[in-house]
């Protein structure tokens, strides 16, 4: 983005292409995940990876870790750290407040962390009305949820259930019933695509 001596925008170039919203959950073989998420994990400075829980060296779901990392258009390794730094001064420049920064940098961060979040069989079974019995599932580990939800302001209580159960309403009443692992997998990454959409 090109600007003029009084800061209005006076031209543009596009360097990177976006890309498809699935690409937030899965990639390719030797395909990456957008930018911003590698630039996150590799370049944050401290103060961030400690409010968003990242580790240079921790792994997420969402993320291709075959070594590749995002390159530019002529093959060249992107250096996280500088793009970072470079993509929070074009935030300055478009007048962006430091909430809104801190803002989208706690999406971003919940949205790898989302990556992260498993689910496990239960050891017990839940009955319907029919005495039939159902597969349920939890949280293999709650702490990824814990993170989720801090960062983005949720309550932990009705997130974990939008991810477990399906409310069916019927007439004036409502019931829960639990989801099946490949529904609760498809509800979590469809949190992601919308989160970062």
């Amino acid at each position: 983005v090109g600007f003029s001596k009084s800061g209005t925008v006076v031209n543009a170039k596009i360097q990177v292409y976006l890309l498809e919203r699935s690409r937030v959950v899965h990639q390719n073989a030797g395909e990456c995940n957008y930018h911003v998420f590698y630039m996150l994990c590799k370049g944050a400075p401290e103060e961030w990876r400690k409010r968003l829980e990242i580790d240079p060296s921790q792994r997420f779901g969402f993320l291709n870790h075959d070594e590749h990392q995002p390159e530019t258009k002529d093959g060249d390794q992107i250096d996280c750290k500088s793009e970072l730094v470079a993509l929070m001064e074009r935030m300055q420049q478009l007048h962006f407040s430091k909430e809104d920064v801190e803002g989208v940098f706690e999406t971003v961060g919940a949205v790898a962390h989302l990556g992260n979040i498993e689910f496990k069989a239960t050891d017990k079974s839940a009955r319907n009305q029919e005495q039939k019995f159902m597969d349920t599932i939890e949280l293999r580990d709650r702490r990824c949820l814990q993170v989720v939800c801090r960062l983005l302001g949720l309550d932990e209580e009705n997130f974990e259930k939008a991810l477990l159960y399906r409310k069916i309403a019927v007439g004036t009443e409502s019931h829960f019933t639990p989801l099946k692992l490949e529904d609760a997998l498809t509800i979590r990454d469809a949190c992601a695509k919308f989160l970062y959409g």
